[in-house]
């Protein structure tokens, strides 16, 4: 019983684990914890195989247009999204 308490993860866990293996690496034992929930989760299988797509297809695009480790906006689109943000925080 403990050891599949060690084991198991929750789905949100899973999701964590999914978005920090994309910034960095995953320990043996979050690798294998993840490894294990997304056999048995198929919905979090999803999440994982799509979120590694986008991941993937962004840091290509990245690649493509800027040297930088950062997509920039254009200032027009950053001011326009300030306003919309300043708009929606006042009510």
């Amino acid at each position: 019983m403990a050891l599949k308490n060690k084991i198991h993860i929750s789905c949100k866990d899973a999701t964590l684990l999914t978005c920090k293996k994309q910034d960095s690496a995953l320990t043996l034992k979050e690798r294998i914890q993840l490894k294990i929930h997304l056999f048995i989760c198929t919905v979090c299988a999803l999440f994982y195989k799509q979120s590694n797509l986008i991941h993937n297809h962004l840091t290509k695009l990245n690649g493509e247009q800027n040297t930088d480790t950062f997509i920039h906006l254009e200032e027009d689109k950053k001011d326009a999204l300030q306003q919309m943000l300043d708009t929606k925080s006042k009510k």
